[in-house]
């Protein structure tokens, strides 16, 4: 790894780090970090008593930036994740799902969106 790409993937951890950190403050289980399987990975999968949440994290030099980062395409792989994630674990099948984008920039700046996903029809 070049030292630019190390530094971006400790950016990275560090963005995740952080978003989980906001989540269970706010009452979230972090279930997962950085989820795999055949379809791609979650970067966070967390759990309130009645939802669970598959999310994605941006990192940008500026939340807007961060938000169009994520494309429908990506979302659809993340959503076909989630579903061998909740085929395997049976974890989604008595909860509310949901698919949130956390945006954050280089200043430690975080957003989140809730229910942030697109998919097609």
């Amino acid at each position: 790894m070049t030292e630019s790409r190390s530094h971006r993937y400790h950016d990275g951890l560090a963005a995740e780090d952080a978003v989980a950190r906001h989540y269970e403050a706010q009452g979230y289980t972090c279930l997962e970090k950085r989820w795999r399987c055949a379809y791609g990975e979650i970067d966070l999968i967390c759990r309130s008593t009645d939802t669970l949440v598959f999310i994605e994290v941006k990192m940008r030099r500026n939340i807007h930036a961060a938000a169009h980062a994520i494309s429908a395409k990506q979302w659809a792989r993340i959503a076909q994740a989630a579903q061998t994630y909740v085929s395997e674990t049976g974890i989604g099948l008595e909860v509310n799902m949901r698919f949130d984008a956390a945006l954050t920039d280089r200043h430690a700046n975080l957003e989140i969106i809730e229910n942030a996903a697109i998919f097609d029809s």
